[in-house]
């Protein structure tokens, strides 16, 4: 298992005029990363515009920013989620085929805070951690999926495999 130390950028995604991801930038970013000393980034999470793309965007960038960070000697996380487990699986096994080092997972985002139960959260990470052998981390934003990874909950998470966090919460005691 790759271990992750130092700073890991989260990357930007950059479009087009027309809506189209920006790939020539995407690399440039990735050039500019690395020769500032970054050595790990995690790309496709909120400032990466995932919710926006469409599920081959996001097939296709995940590629083009695991070839371009192999080059430059930087490890990868993936964030995978979706609102749908079977696209976060197949973003998942997409992403350590090509090879990603890890890969990280926001809850299904739209009924997280009103519908779904932690036991369909947890069987939502257990079906990703599943499907791959690639490490696989929670990414915690509870101001984008109305949901927060509780100590207890994140202790589930671990029992079921999982291997670390992105807490993009803002409560720096917790």
């Amino acid at each position: 298992m790759p271990k992750f130390s130092g700073i890991i950028a989260a990357m930007i995604t950059p479009f087009d005029s027309a809506g189209e991801v920006y790939f020539r930038g995407v690399k440039n970013e990735i050039n500019y990363l690395s020769e500032e000393g970054v050595k790990n980034i995690f790309a496709c999470g909120s400032y990466g515009a995932f919710p926006v793309m469409t599920f081959e965007q996001r097939v296709q960038l995940c590629e083009v920013i695991v070839k371009a960070a192999q080059a430059a000697k930087m490890t990868t996380i993936i964030q995978v989620g979706s609102t749908s487990t079977k696209h976060a699986v197949q973003l998942a096994q997409h992403a350590e085929s090509v090879g990603a080092d890890a890969v990280s997972a926001v809850v299904p985002f739209y009924y997280s805070s009103t519908i779904y139960r932690e036991d369909v959260l947890l069987k939502y990470f257990e079906e990703i951690i599943k499907s791959v052998s690639s490490p696989v981390h929670c990414y915690n934003n509870p101001n984008t999926t109305g949901f927060n990874v509780s100590p207890i909950f994140l202790g589930r998470l671990i029992d079921a495999g999982l291997t670390g966090i992105k807490d993009g919460g803002s409560d720096m005691g917790r």
